[in-house]
């Protein structure tokens, strides 16, 4: 299906200035099939981009690679080994870089302090249904939002 605007010409225009195409080879090699079982690190589930600095990417083994804009792999976040919460379904990063808020498979949430690569807070389950979307709302890590729908 094709945007209803596509054929207007200042809409092809605005595109091809603002909208632009990276292949981001360093994930494909990490991610490539066969890399996937010899790491350990699961199948992307979902990722979450600033402009910026990071590339986070949510896996079925409950992992988060982090990746730092012009660099390879730049962190592997683990969420508790003891708590199974399942694959990471949905990542959000704050407007300043500071934290990432992920929802699990088993409806958990975790704030992460990406200074110090290490979660400030663990939010159980309390309907046992997959977080399929996390956002910040305003411009600190102190207000999110969560949806099991």
């Amino acid at each position: 299906a094709t945007h209803p605007n596509s054929r207007h010409p200042s809409f092809a225009k605005l595109l091809s200035r603002n909208l632009q195409y990276s292949k981001l080879s360093n994930v494909s090699k990490l991610f490539d099939a066969t890399n996937t079982s010899i790491v350990g690190i699961g199948v992307p589930c979902c990722l979450s981009a600033t402009s910026r600095k990071f590339l986070a990417i949510g896996t079925s083994l409950s992992n988060i690679v982090l990746f730092e804009v012009g660099v390879r792999l730049h962190k592997l976040l683990q969420p508790d080994e003891t708590v199974s919460y399942g694959a990471a379904v949905s990542l959000d990063i704050s407007r300043d870089n500071k934290y990432m808020v992920c929802g699990f498979a088993n409806g958990a949430l975790t704030l992460w302090d990406l200074n110090y690569f290490s979660i400030a807070k663990t939010i159980p389950s309390s309907s046992g249904q997959p977080i399929t979307k996390v956002a910040f709302c305003s411009d600190t890590y102190s207000e999110f939002i969560s949806t099991d729908l």
